[in-house]
Parts: structure tokens; sequence; C-alpha cells
């Protein structure tokens, strides 16, 4: 009797005492930001899968940067801000028929690019 309590303790402390290993990730999503002083009606594309005549609800709040400090510069203007997928993109900005910016990145995974038109 004894020897099957002493078992079963050892059973119970050793269950008690297994490690346990917890992982938490950081989900990295590959970003493009676009700055301009009127992105309203123009029409943005990052191909193959993006493609969207900006309304004011598409629009990026301004957030403050680092320790609440600001940047009259970039408050000012208009932001959108469109997740990709890792690789290459053509992106394309159009308005009233003109091109206002055409150009061809590359995004790694994470990465976050921002193009301001001027």
């Amino acid at each position: 009797m004894r020897s099957l309590l002493i078992g079963l303790m050892v059973v119970v402390l050793a269950g008690c005492g297994a490690q346990q290993k917890r992982t938490f990730g950081l989900e990295e999503e590959s970003l493009l930001v676009v700055r301009a002083v009127q992105l309203v009606g123009a029409t943005v594309t990052v191909e193959p899968a993006f493609r969207r005549s900006i309304t004011k609800e598409d629009l990026t709040p301004f957030q403050m940067g680092i320790a609440g400090a600001k940047d009259p510069e970039e408050q000012n203007l208009e932001t959108i801000t469109v997740k990709v997928t890792p690789g290459t993109h053509r992106v394309r900005v159009e308005k009233d028929g003109k091109v206002l910016l055409e150009q061809e990145l590359f995004f790694s995974q994470g990465q976050t690019r921002e193009l301001r038109i001027r």
C-alpha cells in the first residue's frame, strides 16, 4: 500500500513539474501608406488585388508621432493605408484623368513603405 501511495505521489508531482511552452506571435503585416494634400476622389491601384476610388471614409486618421510629437506637415495630409502581401506590387494613383504617381515597389514581410505625392 505504501509503495502504491509513493508511486501515485511521484506521478502527481511529475505532472505538476512538467514544462509548458507558450508562444506569443506578433502578426507582421506589410503596409503601403500613401500621403497627399488631397486623396479624396483619386483612384489608388495596388496590383494585383486592390483598386479603390478614395472617399473620406477610406482615409486613415492622423496619429501623433513618438511621445505625442506633432508633425504639422504630415497632419495636414490625407493618408490611406493599404495592407499588401509580401512581394512586388505596381502602385498607381490617378485623379481627374491624370496619373499622379506610378511606381513598382517590393515589400518584405512586415515592411511598411510610404509614398508622398507632392
